[in-house]
């Protein structure tokens, strides 16, 4: 199991909201698929306990969602994995 992983260590880090966020979760995901039964992305959303509530959109938080529920990069590449998963 690996129940945290994200693509910065830090609250600001400007990874969070750009286009290198969903490069770094295929790549991810591609590497950790054959080795890990559970891995959970660090977090839904920039709202969570330990960060607060952002006053601003995009300020380099972890979350895959805005605090105004925009998608980030993160949330589109989940999306896309998402969809190649389940197309027909």
């Amino acid at each position: 199991l690996l129940t945290e992983y994200n693509v910065g260590c830090c609250l600001g880090y400007v990874g969070h909201d750009v286009a290198t966020a969903a490069a770094f979760i295929f790549r991810t995901v591609s590497e950790l698929n054959d080795h890990l039964d559970i891995y959970s992305y660090w977090t839904f959303t920039d709202v969570f306990e330990e960060g607060g509530l952002p006053r601003e959109e995009f300020k380099n938080v972890y979350g895959a969602m805005s605090v105004g529920g925009i998608p980030k990069p993160a949330f589109r590449a989940f999306e896309l994995l998402h969809a190649l998963l389940h197309r027909r």
